[in-house]
C-alpha cells in the first residue's frame, strides 16, 4: 500500500484553501447561494488526486456528482428516473448556441454551473499528466520535469 507524504498532503490542503479563498467572492458577485456544493466537490477533486484515483473512477464519480447537483439545484425531478436528461440535453444545446453567438450574459445558471463543474473536473484529471512525481524519494532533477516523466512512462509502455 502507498504511504501519503506529508508535503502531498500539505500541498493539497493549500491548494483547497487557495481555492476556496478564490471562491468565496462568488457568492457575492457570481449570486451562488449553494457554496457547499462547489465546496464538498473541489475537495473530491483533490482526494481522487491525493489518492490517485484511477481516470474512469474520477469521470464516472464527478460526473455523477455533477448531475445530481444539477438535477436537485434547477431540475427537482427524481434522479433515478432519468426524466431530467431530455431537460439537461435542450439546456446544453441551447447554451451553445449562446456561446456560439458570444451572448455571454445569455447563459443560463444552469449551464453556467456545469461550466464551473466541468472545468474543475478536468482540472482534477489533467493533474497527474502534469504534475511529476518521483519514483523514488529523492529530490527534483531535470528528468523529473512532468513533460520527461510522461516520456518516461510512455515509453516503458
Amino acid at each position: 500500500m502507498r504511504t501519503l507524504r506529508a508535503n502531498t498532503i500539505l500541498f493539497c490542503a493549500a491548494g483547497f484553501l487557495l481555492l476556496w479563498e478564490w471562491m468565496r467572492p462568488l457568492e457575492t458577485i457570481g449570486g451562488i447561494h449553494n457554496m457547499p456544493v462547489f465546496l464538498v466537490f473541489t475537495g473530491l477533486c483533490f482526494l481522487f488526486f491525493l489518492f490517485r484515483v484511477p481516470f474512469l473512477v474520477q469521470l464516472a464519480a464527478g460526473s455523477v456528482y455533477i448531475f445530481y447537483v444539477l438535477n436537485r439545484t434547477f431540475v427537482h425531478e427524481p434522479f433515478f428516473t432519468f426524466q431530467w436528461v431530455g431537460w439537461f440535453v435542450q439546456d446544453v444545446a441551447a447554451n451553445v448556441k449562446i456561446l456560439f453567438r458570444r451572448e455571454w450574459t445569455g447563459q443560463s445558471d444552469s449551464f453556467r454551473t456545469l461550466e464551473f463543474f466541468s472545468v474543475n473536473l478536468a482540472d482534477g484529471l489533467l493533474a497527474p499528466l502534469l504534475v511529476c512525481r518521483p519514483e523514488k524519494d529523492s529530490l527534483l532533477s531535470v528528468d523529473d520535469h512532468p513533460l520527461h516523466c510522461r516520456l518516461r512512462h510512455l515509453h516503458a509502455l
